[in-house]
């Protein structure tokens, strides 16, 4: 009776519609099974707990061993999870494990940073707030892998924590600190402390310079979300112990406050380097 109006928006009826269906339909799959599977790896890990307790009284050092390697390889899958969503990816100039002892000191200009450096160095020891082991699945996790919670407002468990490290160190394995102490909210380095320096030369291991950059927010002090519609990539670079000294000549040892300025502009360096290499697309941790 009244002719028809054509739709304003008209449905395209060529391979795109179906094309972009399968897509979505893939996509939501895949962050289904990806957290379905990381979940799955949660209560198995929180179930198994208990054996591993009771492992601990004859083998603990093997347990702790044992747990680390799941969490590396569960922080493993969540790179690839988020690389196949084109969500964030890693990229790393570490091929091969870390010999130990070692001391890995780097910047933290994200929440990933933690993950990416336990993701790519098997066996890795390292400090944990003690913000985490009040979370009740995360408290066994922690205490049964190693990882040495560490409060700085307490300075009896601070001590604690640090004779571990020193002990760990001293026994051949690998510790990554982070100076800074927490995350950065703009990508430049904040102040250092000076407890990393300290462990190095109590230990007598030269620390490991790692620098971290990302082409766009990766979750850190101010921003709480990850670049929007957007795949952001992870720099991880690992350079040898001691690079930072390298060229400084001196006739008397570094004091502590020298040597965390050296680290410091080095690291700064690195961000600078990048950019002038011609990948404008990096954040960059100026002075």
């Amino acid at each position: 009776m009244f002719p028809r109006k054509p739709h304003p928006h008209p449905v395209s009826r060529t391979k795109s519609l179906p094309a972009a269906v399968c897509h979505w339909v893939l996509l939501g799959l895949q962050i289904v099974v990806g957290f379905g599977l990381f979940g799955f790896g949660c209560v198995v890990v929180t179930a198994s707990l208990p054996l591993l307790w009771c492992l601990c009284l004859f083998r603990r050092a093997a347990v702790e061993a044992l747990i680390r390697e799941v969490i590396r390889r569960a922080f493993s899958a969540i790179f690839v999870m988020l690389d196949v969503l084109k969500v964030a990816r890693l990229e790393s100039t570490l091929e091969e494990p870390v010999p130990g002892p070692a001391l890995l000191a780097c910047n933290h200009i994200s929440l990933f940073d933690v993950l990416a450096v336990i993701a790519r160095v098997p066996g890795a020891f390292t400090f944990v707030k003690s913000s985490f082991v009040r979370i009740p699945l995360l408290r066994y996790i922690i205490l049964s892998s190693g990882f040495l919670p560490v409060d700085p407002s307490s300075p009896s468990q601070s001590a604690e924590a640090y004779a571990r490290a020193l002990d760990l160190l001293k026994n051949g394995a690998v510790f990554v600190v982070f100076p800074e102490g927490t995350r950065s909210p703009d990508a430049k380095l904040g102040p250092f402390q000076k407890g990393a320096f300290r462990l190095s030369r109590a230990a007598g291991v030269p620390i490991t310079p790692v620098h971290f950059q990302s082409t766009g927010p990766l979750i850190n002090k101010k921003v709480l979300k990850l670049a929007d519609g957007k795949s952001v990539t992870l720099r991880m670079r690992v350079f040898a112990p001691g690079a930072h000294l390298k060229g400084i000549s001196a006739t008397t040892p570094l004091s502590i406050e020298e040597e965390t300025k050296a680290l410091r502009l080095f690291l700064e360096s690195q961000g600078v380097r990048a950019q002038q290499e011609g990948d404008t697309r990096l954040e960059v941790a100026p002075a």
